[in-house]
């Protein structure tokens, strides 16, 4: 396996270069998985109408754009917005708020039928089950695709807060932690709803 760690040979590879010669300026770094030897760094255009995810290899002396041709993209151009996660031998993407999976480094990517989803940020897999982090609230459904479900979220201040998703977290003991724009929630896994913390009935 290749460490990430930084080492001698490795130190002195001009990466910078590289990277200079693949990616425009005007490209915000979003998101950064690790799959297979390989780091994915999905890139943003700043004008939101553009983006492209990186693939550097373990030794550092390849960055180059990520194949997507069998997701239907074939330029930056072609992606407005995305968003991947990987799971062991998977890779999880989300273009144009259409959802694919790969489900070996060197496979194809396959539509994954979600359903309706719209403003797709993240995703994250527990278990056997596939969750989404949107703008307008949270979602899973099984790693089949069915069974599309939104979870609610009581919001302790704007409705919009509690709605936009930031991240989510499984911890250890299968606890669902989610950050939003109304700050820090925990799924009570016996009444099955989530729990603000810092509230007045649970300050941190």
């Amino acid at each position: 396996r290749t460490a990430w760690a930084s080492s001698a040979s490795s130190a002195k590879v001009p990466v910078s270069t590289r990277w200079r010669a693949v990616v425009p300026r005007s490209m915000m770094a979003w998101g950064i998985e690790r799959y297979g030897n390989a780091l994915l760094v999905v890139m943003q255009d700043r004008s939101y109408r553009a983006s492209l995810v990186l693939e550097i290899s373990g030794d550092l002396r390849s960055v180059r754009p990520m194949d997507l041709t069998s997701a239907g993209i074939r330029t930056s151009a072609d992606l407005t917005s995305c968003a991947i996660h990987s799971h062991g031998t998977e890779l999880w993407l989300s273009a144009n708020d259409r959802v694919f999976v790969q489900r070996t480094p060197d496979g194809p990517f396959a539509q994954f039928s979600s359903g309706p989803l719209r403003r797709i940020k993240g995703m994250k897999r527990f278990g056997n089950e596939i969750w989404f982090v949107t703008s307008l609230g949270l979602y899973h459904c099984d790693t089949s695709g069915r069974g599309l479900v939104k979870v609610p979220i009581l919001s302790v201040g704007s409705q919009d807060g509690a709605r936009n998703i930031l991240d989510i977290f499984q911890d250890p003991g299968g606890g669902i932690w989610v950050g939003t724009f109304d700050g820090l929630y925990q799924l009570d896994q016996l009444s099955t709803k989530f729990h603000h913390l810092g509230g007045s009935a649970d300050p941190l």
